[in-house]
């Protein structure tokens, strides 16, 4: 470098005292940039969205407050929608009904093939034998 560019360079900086001041501060700007990474805890994670917080509101609500099914009247579309029933059982379910007449308690249900005391109790809040 030459005598001129070094004084063109000395003028723009401001000597040797600023170039001091400006690379002190460059440093410290980068270590509190690395510490201030480096220190920030993770974020939370985000929350569900509003709509499905929603629908799964709505869905146990209705659950909640579902009626009974009669399973002596109930059709096998209408006993599919119970948890455990699908459309096997429900077939079996009302052809055990015509053949052996309406159900006297829920508890009778575990004589049709395929339900068990554990269906019964799952079922027991709801149906209902009207």
């Amino acid at each position: 470098m030459s005598r001129e560019e070094r004084a063109t360079w000395r003028s723009c900086w401001g000597g040797s005292e600023q170039l001091r001041s400006w690379a002190a501060a460059v440093f410290v700007g980068g270590v509190l940039l690395y510490a201030g990474i480096s220190w920030i805890p993770p974020r939370s994670p985000a929350a569900p969205p509003v709509e499905s917080v929603l629908v799964a509101e709505v869905l146990e609500v209705r659950l909640r407050v579902a009626p009974r099914v009669n399973v002596n009247q109930a059709t096998p579309r209408e006993l599919e929608e119970l948890p455990g029933i699908g459309p096997v059982l429900a077939r079996r379910i009302v052809e055990y009904r015509t053949e052996q007449g309406p159900f006297c308690s829920p508890g009778e249900l575990t004589a049709v093939r395929g339900i068990g005391p554990s269906t019964v109790e799952e079922l027991h809040e709801r149906i209902t034998v009207e």
